[in-house]
């Protein structure tokens, strides 16, 4: 993905008066351009979710290359899930629903991750 973003920031950048004149107008080229940088630092900035080595094998913990000069794994990112606040009536819900006395605080944490898709 950062490398398709970084092709295409290239492309304007090196884009010629000509080109600008068939169809673009120099302001559009300019926000693309700025959008593009700004999107490639974003996901520049994220740590990799994973990696792939150059069969399109996937490791979810970055293995050491056996001829990283030869075979280099490709860090993979991803944009995190959007979670929303729970609302009121949910966490109310949840305290309703605690039934284990001895840690109830316990349970009331793994029924706010449940609700997020947190899982082990």
């Amino acid at each position: 993905m950062i490398e398709v973003l970084k092709q295409a920031l290239e492309a304007l950048e090196t884009c010629g008066e000509d080109e600008v004149g068939q169809g673009f107008n120099e302001t559009e080229v300019k926000q693309a351009i700025t959008s593009l940088r700004q999107a490639i630092k974003e996901l520049e900035s994220q740590e990799p979710v994973a990696w792939m080595d150059a069969t399109g094998f996937i490791y979810k913990i970055k293995p050491e290359p056996i001829w990283p000069e030869v075979h280099p794994l490709k860090p993979l990112y991803t944009h995190p899930p959007q979670r929303k606040p729970l609302t009121d009536g949910q966490i109310y819900s949840m305290v309703a629903d605690i039934t284990d006395v001895r840690s109830p605080y316990l349970q009331f944490a793994r029924a706010i991750e449940a609700a997020h898709g947190i899982k082990e």
